[in-house]
């Protein structure tokens, strides 16, 4: 890969719009930090993200392409956004018009709707939304679990984002498809 520049940095990894040289186009590089690899709760939503991402194709979810590790390194590439979260949007810009917001709405009900099938995302929040050229993007899936799973994991309780947690969520019991459908509420508001 060629890294052509920083897109963002979260609490587990760095992330980076590389060329790839076999293929030349731009993807997104998310490198974990190593102190994370060792963290048991990092990694379990590491694993999860990679395990669950990789199962959705669908226009408005981020595609999971590669998944590699070597010797002090995991990192794993992704469709590349060119485009900003949801959050840096707002910040810039301002509310979004009434058409605006029902579009990325729509865009959302749609990659949840197919998400639903088979799994809970938990954290739909603005920093997990990409607005690009393509539409909208829904990311992030380290605290999502399986519809079949019967418990909540203490992971996912405490790496969600608090301002958009379900009361559900709170208590650390499972959610259904609810709670996705709450947490578009608290950001549609």
């Amino acid at each position: 890969f060629q890294v052509l520049r920083l897109l963002g940095k979260g609490g587990m990894a760095l992330v980076y719009q590389v060329l790839d040289l076999i293929t030349y186009e731009h993807v997104a590089l998310k490198i974990i930090r190593p102190d994370c690899l060792t963290n048991p709760m990092a990694r379990a939503c590491l694993v999860n993200e990679l395990t669950l991402s990789r199962k959705l194709r669908h226009p408005e979810v981020v595609a999971v392409y590669d998944v590699r590790r070597d010797d002090l390194q995991l990192y794993f590439t992704m469709e590349y956004i060119d485009g900003t979260t949801l959050l840096d949007r707002l910040k810039r810009h301002g509310s979004m018009s009434l058409p605006q917001a029902i579009r990325v709405m729509r865009s959302l009900c749609s990659a949840l709707e197919h998400a639903h099938e088979t799994m809970v995302h938990c954290d739909v929040s603005l920093e997990n939304i990409m607005i690009g050229q393509d539409g909208v993007k829904l990311l992030d899936f380290g605290i999502a679990r399986l519809l079949s799973e019967q418990s909540a994991t203490a992971t996912a309780a405490r790496a969600l984002t608090p301002r958009y947690a379900a009361p559900e969520q709170v208590a650390g019991t499972p959610g259904t498809a609810a709670l996705d459908v709450y947490q578009l509420g608290v950001l549609l508001y």
